[in-house]
């Protein structure tokens, strides 16, 4: 059997082999704004503190399972102001990949709320665009905060996230190819490779407009 093991107030872990394996720190950040001239915004940060996670896998009509849902249900305990809140995650494999498709977000603020948050259920959902997309023997790992918008008002903010899906190991071995997040690829490359990148391409231009000069001056030599 598997369950939620929190790490710590706001990261979560799950391993439910071979369908999914995962670790992140995450938050949701809902934003609402007036519709006058005043401009004014209504912030609630939610952070879950424990979650229970479900997969429900389903199978194509070949029998291989192509698709889950991974079904998120943060525990009441420090839900603020929030009456209901569950995420749905779409993961679908494609033949050696895999990624998460749509997400859709069902939440319901308390009555005594405040501010400008709707006190009816709402139901928000992200993009159908791949997201984390990864080989299904490797790990998506990125420790960058990766936000994804849910409509105009909500966006969750993932963290220190490791997933693995269809192929997932509860613990894998070192030699387990990891696939590395363009965020974190960004922010580690060092500076002396940036400078010398800077370098290298202002050598190249420089020898361009030499090329260039000596061409110039060797055909209008020849035209006089």
């Amino acid at each position: 059997s598997a369950g939620c093991r929190c790490q710590s107030p706001s990261e979560e872990e799950y391993d439910a082999p071979p369908y999914v394996s995962l670790r992140w720190s995450w938050e949701i950040d809902f934003h609402y704004f007036t519709n006058d001239s005043t401009n004014i915004t209504s912030h609630f940060l939610f952070k879950p503190k424990s979650s229970i996670f479900k997969v429900v896998t389903k199978w194509n009509e070949t029998s291989v399972n192509d698709t889950m849902d991974l079904v998120i249900l943060p525990k009441p305990v420090g839900f603020g102001k929030l009456a209901e809140f569950n995420l749905t995650v779409l993961v679908k494999r494609f033949a050696e990949y895999f990624a998460w498709t749509n997400m859709t977000m069902q939440f319901k603020f308390v009555e005594d709320a405040g501010g400008l948050f709707p006190t009816e259920s709402q139901t928000v959902e992200s993009s159908s665009h791949n997201k984390f997309f990864t080989r299904t023997d490797e790990v998506y790992e990125c420790i960058s905060s990766i936000p994804i918008p849910m409509g105009p008002y909500v966006t969750v903010v993932f963290s220190n996230m490791t997933f693995q899906a269809f192929e997932a190991e509860s613990d894998p071995s070192d030699d387990r190819l990891r696939e590395v997040c363009p965020r974190d690829f960004k922010s580690n490359i060092p500076i002396t490779i940036l400078t010398g990148c800077s370098l290298l391409l202002i050598f190249v231009v420089a020898a361009v407009v030499f090329g260039v000069t000596v061409f110039l001056d060797r055909r209008k030599s020849k035209e006089n």
